[in-house]
């Protein structure tokens, strides 16, 4: 979102890269609980908004 803010969308899309995982680490125990979950779409609409 900042980067939009700064250069655009369309020079955004073409600055950021995704990069794959180059090695995974499975952790036993490491789940996300509902409350989890509901937590971190609020916290993404917080983001979105403050951007807007």
């Amino acid at each position: 979102m900042r980067m939009k803010k700064v250069y655009g969308s369309k020079d955004a899309k073409e600055l950021i890269c995704e990069q794959p995982l180059k090695r995974w680490i499975h952790a036993d125990g490491s789940k996300l609980s509902m409350k989890d979950s509901i937590k971190i779409i609020g916290q993404i609409g917080q983001i979105a908004f403050s951007y807007r």
